[in-house]
């Protein structure tokens, strides 16, 4: 029942992102710096170690899905960019980012109910930093183009990608190599979207915030490794 709670919170977040994030450019840094240096610190601390944990049974090639899921998001814009006239590159670029956008959060989705399913603070853990960067990243809904914002089913149904992600791992059998595959490939994913959107660049954002997650974090998880 948690992972549905908790999907669901990310729907509603998704749907209503634009109102969410601070309108104040002062204030966006401070958070974006702030979120950045939590999943820096989720990434690190907690997904490449259960990344890691799953190297027996599915050999070094766990991180190819890793490198491919960064790989991935740079690489679709990059393509699209170069190869697609200035006339289709708008139509390309919104068509690309609503699909990455919708098998990204799918995914996560499922993610979230195996992490659930291992412990409950395991899934708590991976919600919190998913739930900052869908209010404030490019990952969120309003990265996508408005066009497609405007358009209220598809807004409903892209809103809604990590219920539905929920809903499929509660009534598929997914197998556990598959899983740790699409573990891999989110902890890529996320890696790439806080390198590339979340960090902020040269004299952007607060450094100190950035450290003040980190340290938050890692005295979160910290003191659910001591207990």
């Amino acid at each position: 029942m948690l992972p549905v709670i908790l999907g669901l919170v990310l729907a509603v977040v998704h749907y209503f992102s634009e109102r969410i994030e601070p309108s104040d450019p002062a204030v966006r840094h401070k958070v974006v710096s702030f979120v950045a240096g939590i999943s820096i610190t989720y990434i690190f601390l907690l997904l490449l170690p259960e990344v890691y944990s799953g190297i027996e049974p599915f050999h070094q090639f766990l991180f190819l899905f890793i490198l491919a899921g960064f790989a991935s998001f740079h690489l679709i814009e990059k393509h699209i960019y170069q190869h697609q006239s200035k006339e289709t590159l708008h139509e390309e670029l919104k068509i690309a980012h609503s699909t990455t956008f919708f098998f990204y959060h799918f995914i996560i989705g499922i993610l979230l109910v195996e992490l659930v399913g291992i412990n409950m603070i395991s899934g708590l853990l991976f919600f919190i930093p998913i739930l900052f960067h869908t209010a404030v990243s490019s990952a969120s809904l309003k990265g996508i183009h408005i066009s497609i914002r405007e358009r209220i089913i598809l807004k409903i149904v892209l809103s809604f990608s990590t219920l539905f992600g929920v809903m499929l791992a509660y009534f598929a059998m997914i197998p556990s190599n598959l899983l740790q595959a699409l573990l891999g490939f989110i902890v890529g994913s996320l890696l790439y979207i806080v390198i590339r959107d979340s960090i902020p660049k040269e004299t952007e954002g607060k450094a100190i915030y950035f450290v003040l997650g980190i340290v938050v974090y890692a005295l979160v998880i910290g003191f659910i490794w001591l207990v």
